[in-house]
């Protein structure tokens, strides 16, 4: 594949969670391996951290290009995936202590907004990197389970 400026590349990913602590690792590598990636975060100079992990420590806003609200559907209509191959969705509410109206809106209607917009950009692969308790692994107990 060839991109506007005639390189060669795998493709243009979008990566949402640009900035957060997966997405300042993957950038770069993903740079590194051909593809063209386009960081989109909520907002420069944002991460959540993750457990032991303050954000503010994690932040990353060299890898961020472009910034959207996914839990706004107005915000999706510009077009933000235009020109992309792939969306690679990493930005979520991960924390296992959020409320539920947290993750409501920051992972299931922003998920539900951003598949929509990738739709409609024509988008041929949409990964999403699933957050919520499950990266915590055995981090939180719960009740003594098995």
């Amino acid at each position: 594949m060839t991109d506007d400026i005639g390189n060669n590349k795998r493709g243009r990913l979008a990566m949402t969670g640009a900035s957060g602590i997966m997405g300042s690792r993957l950038y770069p590598a993903l740079l590194e391996d051909g593809w063209d990636v386009i960081g989109i975060t909520r907002g420069k100079g944002q991460s959540q951290g993750g457990p032991g992990r303050d954000g503010q420590n994690e932040v990353n806003s060299e890898f961020v290009n472009k910034t959207c609200d996914f839990s706004d559907p107005a915000s999706m209509e510009s077009g933000i995936f235009d020109g992309c191959t792939h969306v690679l969705h990493l930005a979520a509410q991960g924390s296992p202590t959020a409320s539920f109206e947290d993750i409501l809106r920051s992972n299931i209607l922003s998920t539900y907004h951003a598949y929509e917009a990738a739709k409609r950009s024509g988008v041929k692969r949409f990964v999403l990197a699933s957050t919520n308790h499950t990266q915590h692994g055995d981090s939180m107990v719960v009740g003594g389970g098995p």
